[in-house]
């Protein structure tokens, strides 16, 4: 697929601008290096993985620990996205951003058991690793957990990058 970058870029009076925002404006105020995203970017690949993916048996939920700025979150949770969060702070950074807990999915990995209990009383679904997992939190279970399966078998290109094998997390 060939993304054509100009619709998100313009150039007036030799200034570069980024939906509409002047980047040697935003430099000068921010400083440099800056991160600048494009929202309506990011609103467009949304439409386009919930246009791809629209069923009553799929939802989309975001790495929170791909990219936690709280602007973008922000704009994929109005957007109807749900958040992926693998620690107890990005569990309750996804709350403090106004995710509601039925619409964020932890994935916990190597935490406490005092960690993965207090998550499991915020009541979002858990999605565990393993069964030790489960058994640690005992008694304080969320209403809704799952498990990742891991099928046992493995592609990838080099053995250090195979996903879905024996040994592999994914």
């Amino acid at each position: 697929m060939t993304v054509n970058y100009n619709s998100y870029f313009d150039i007036r009076d030799n200034t570069l601008f980024l939906d509409n925002r002047s980047l040697p404006e935003l430099a000068r105020k921010y400083g440099t290096p800056v991160i600048i995203y494009s929202k309506r970017k990011i609103q467009e690949n949304v439409k386009k993985l919930q246009s791809a993916f629209n069923s009553d048996y799929t939802s989309i939920h975001f790495s929170i620990k791909s990219n936690y700025n709280p602007s973008i979150l922000r704009i994929l949770r109005g957007m109807g996205v749900g958040a992926d969060a693998a620690t107890l702070n990005e569990v309750q950074l996804s709350l403090r951003i106004g995710f509601e807990p039925g619409k964020i999915i932890a994935s916990p990995n190597n935490l406490s058991r005092d960690d993965l209990v207090k998550i499991s009383r915020l009541g979002v679904v858990m999605n565990f690793d393993d069964i030790s997992q489960l058994e640690a939190v005992g008694n304080e279970l969320p209403e809704v957990v799952s498990f990742r399966i891991n099928p046992g078998i493995g592609r990838g290109e080099f053995k250090s990058i195979t996903t879905g094998g024996k040994g592999s997390k994914f």
